[in-house]
């Protein structure tokens, strides 16, 4: 294999600052995400960059990691404020059930079918989103073991039929609490998800 060479000028800037983005904490991020930001495009107008694919793919990859970094900077403790402010007056609304672990969810459709159960495998659609509305993440027909997810996943999926459509509120403790979850997700967030399910598995 080829080892490329580190750059010169402002792209070893943006090499140097961008190499250092991944290790930082969260609360560094934002500041190195303008650095590299400004080191790229002063590359790119300079035409330090230009025919130099391998090293503008690197960059725009070490960018993309930044920036997911910068949009979890998220202080833990609000984050859990905020959810918790969130699922106390959603648990007001017309048509929204409370379970004793806290999740709550809303029936958008009943369905007819088998009820899976906690060694069930199922199969789904389903829309994530944070309590902002902002989607993280969706997927059609996916199969997983039910007793392999997030616990308001295995406990919400329990309560509905084959054809059914809920809609989840899920607390942090039931999803992905402190550490939240691939620089998407913050800690301690709250998440909200549309779930069909298509079928269960036996």
């Amino acid at each position: 294999m080829v080892r490329a060479k580190r750059p010169k000028g402002a792209l070893s800037i943006v090499y140097s600052s961008g190499v250092n983005a991944v290790t930082l904490p969260h609360s560094r991020q934002n500041e190195n995400c303008c650095i590299i930001l400004a080191g790229f495009f002063i590359s790119i107008k300079s035409g330090g960059c230009m025919g130099k694919k391998l090293w503008v793919n690197s960059i725009l990859a070490v960018l993309f990691v930044s920036l997911l970094g910068a949009c979890a900077k998220v202080d833990p403790e609000q984050s859990k404020k905020a959810g918790e402010s969130f699922l106390a007056e959603n648990r007001t609304k017309a048509g929204v059930v409370t379970t004793a672990s806290g999740l709550q969810y809303q029936v958008l459709k009943e369905g007819n079918g088998q009820m899976p159960s906690a060694s069930d495998s199922v199969t789904v659609n389903y829309k994530g989103s944070l309590i902002s509305g902002k989607e993280f993440d969706k997927g059609d027909n996916i199969t997983f073991p039910l007793n392999g997810v997030i616990p308001g996943w295995t406990e919400g999926l329990q309560l509905m039929k084959e054809g059914a459509t809920y809609r989840l509120f899920i607390p942090s403790a039931l999803a992905y609490g402190e550490s939240g979850a691939a620089r998407i997700i913050p800690p301690n967030a709250a998440l909200v998800f549309d779930v069909d399910l298509v079928k269960v598995n036996r």
